[in-house]
C-alpha cells in the first residue's frame, strides 16, 4: 500500500481532481475527451460506483488504477461531512482478463472528522461492491473463483495459478464466504426435487440392473 498526502487529494470529497495525467479519454470522438471520467471505460471496467483512472499492460499482467465515483462522504462513525486528507492505494488481485492476471489499483480516500463529540478522527473509505474490508482479492474475483469451483470443476491450485497469486491467498479468501453460504438455508427456498448425476452414479457406484 501507498499513502498520498493531503496536498495531492480534495479537500472536499466533493470536488473533482484529477489523481492521475491523462485520465480522460484520449480519442476526440468520445463524450469524456474534455472531462475527468470516460464513461465507455467504466462501464468496460463494470464495478459499481467506480472509475477507471489509468489501464497498463505489463509482462503477462493488466494493472488497473481506479476510485470511487467523488462525492461527498459522511463519517462512518456521527455522519458529519468529512475533509479529505490524501489517498491511500491498495493493491487487489482482480478476476482475470483475456486470460492474464489483473492487479487493480485503488486509491482508497482518507478523510478527517471535525466533529468534536465523534470519536472518529480519521477513516478510510470503505466499497463493498469493489472489495470487503481487508480484503486481497476484489469481489468480482471471489464471485468469480467460486463460480469456477461450482461450474467448471476447477482447483484451488488452478484458480491459483490463474490470478497468479498462492494457493492459500485464493483459499483464505474464498473460505468464508463459502462456509457462509453453506450456513444460509434459503439457498433450498423453491426446491422440491434432487437429481442425480448419472455419469457419477454409473461410475463411482457399481449396481446391478
Amino acid at each position: 500500500s501507498e499513502n498520498i498526502g493531503s496536498d495531492q487529494a480534495n479537500q472536499i470529497f466533493q470536488r473533482k481532481t484529477p489523481t492521475l495525467s491523462q485520465r480522460s479519454c484520449s480519442t476526440e470522438f468520445c463524450p469524456a475527451h474534455h472531462t475527468d471520467s470516460c464513461h465507455r471505460c467504466d462501464v468496460i471496467l463494470g464495478i459499481e460506483g467506480a472509475q477507471l483512472l489509468e489501464a497498463t499492460r505489463h509482462d503477462r499482467q493488466l494493472v488497473l488504477a481506479v476510485e470511487t465515483v467523488p462525492g461527498l462522504v459522511g463519517c462512518p462513525g456521527c455522519g458529519v461531512v468529512a475533509e479529505s486528507n490524501g489517498r491511500r492505494i491498495v493493491d487487489l488481485v482482480d478476476a482475470p482478463w483475456a486470460g492474464v492476471p489483473v492487479r487493480l489499483r485503488w486509491h482508497k480516500r482518507r478523510g478527517i472528522c471535525h466533529e468534536p463529540l465523534c470519536e472518529v478522527k480519521t477513516f478510510t473509505e470503505e466499497h463493498p461492491p469493489l472489495c470487503a474490508p481487508r480484503a486481497k482479492l476484489t469481489t468480482r474475483c471471489i464471485k468469480w473463483a467460486i463460480d469456477q469451483l461450482r461450474r467448471e470443476h476447477a482447483s484451488i491450485r488452478g484458480l491459483a495459478r490463474q490470478l497468479g497469486v498462492s494457493w492459500d491467498a485464493v483459499w483464505d479468501q474464498i473460505r468464508p464466504v463459502l462456509e457462509a453460504k453453506a450456513a444460509d438455508e434459503s439457498r433450498f427456498a423453491g426446491v422440491t426435487t434432487l437429481g442425480v448425476d448419472e455419469h457419477i452414479w454409473h461410475h463411482t457406484f457399481p449396481h446391478k440392473g
